[in-house]
């Protein structure tokens, strides 16, 4: 039996703390970028005191986040929910090609159809 409730602060929290030399690597056309978990911690922190701080938001409010799968998602991810909001991701396939004739159905091509 746990002694705390399981809280995304108390995983951030360990994150950046007893894993904080870890890196977490995003990899783009460009390159790869660095960033260890305590660097995580700390900009998640700093992102939480501007939402409050700066915008007003509050424990009972939904944030959306609209990025790619990357380590600043990462502290988007961790920091919203460690200041009591629900965090959702609002990248629901937006980029993907659609059929002309159903504009809710992904494309597909002879390469990635199978055949029965």
């Amino acid at each position: 039996m746990m002694d705390a409730p399981l809280l995304v602060s108390r995983i951030l929290e360990h994150g950046s703390t007893v894993h904080g030399g870890a890196d977490v690597r995003t990899w783009t056309g460009a390159g790869s970028s660095r960033m260890t978990y305590a660097e995580v911690g700390a900009k998640a922190a700093q992102l939480a005191h501007a939402l409050r701080d700066d915008l007003g938001v509050t424990g009972d409010q939904r944030v959306a986040t609209f990025m790619w799968n990357n380590a600043e998602h990462l502290v988007a991810y961790l920091g919203v929910p460690s200041m009591g909001p629900c965090c959702t991701r609002s990248t629901c396939g937006c980029f993907r090609t659609r059929s002309p004739t159903s504009p809710t159905t992904p494309k597909t091509t002879p390469s990635s159809s199978t055949a029965h």
